[in-house]
């Protein structure tokens, strides 16, 4: 029998990252399934601003227990970043 893939979210297998860590990438995952915009799920369910929020993923996609954690996602995310800083480099504001 084939073993099941890694189920991101798994306790014990992701030490390295907090609760609340573990919870914003849960969260990026899958806010698009709660029916309103991203901004308006993070205040609704994770109670900080939308700010604060981006500041915190975009920190804890540097991590390697993030990337462990759930590396489809997080290289996603790195990719989008990475996309954005690019087009920002393209079109400086004046």
């Amino acid at each position: 029998m084939t073993e099941a893939p890694h189920s991101p979210g798994s306790a014990d297998e992701q030490p390295g990252l907090s609760e609340n860590e573990k919870r914003l990438l849960d969260f990026e995952r899958s806010w698009w399934s709660a029916g309103t915009g991203r901004d308006e799920a993070v205040r609704e369910q994770l109670g900080m601003s939308a700010a604060d929020y981006h500041r915190a993923v975009n920190d804890l996609i540097d991590k390697p227990e993030a990337l462990a954690y759930d590396g489809v996602l997080v290289r996603r995310l790195r990719r989008q970043r990475d996309a954005r800083r690019t087009q920002r480099s393209k079109n400086p504001r004046s």
